[in-house]
């Protein structure tokens, strides 16, 4: 899983935001690539960290990828 965020905004100041149902637009990705994807999930997530009383974004990205048939 990966995460993609900011440390120097908090959610006041910037909006994460997933595309579709599970998180991820795959409309463009090759269809002939030897790999395939086998599964995968996008969501944000609102961090809270004992220093400040704002929220901090994430995107936790996740992707399974597979040989081809």
């Amino acid at each position: 899983m990966y995460s993609i965020g900011s440390w120097a905004y908090s959610g006041d100041q910037i909006k994460l935001q997933v595309e579709g149902p599970d998180g991820l637009d795959l409309n463009f990705y090759n269809a002939d690539c030897p790999l395939e994807v086998a599964s995968h999930e996008a969501k944000v997530v609102a961090h809270t960290y004992p220093c400040c009383v704002e929220t901090y974004p994430s995107m936790d990205i996740s992707i399974v990828f597979k040989e081809r048939q």
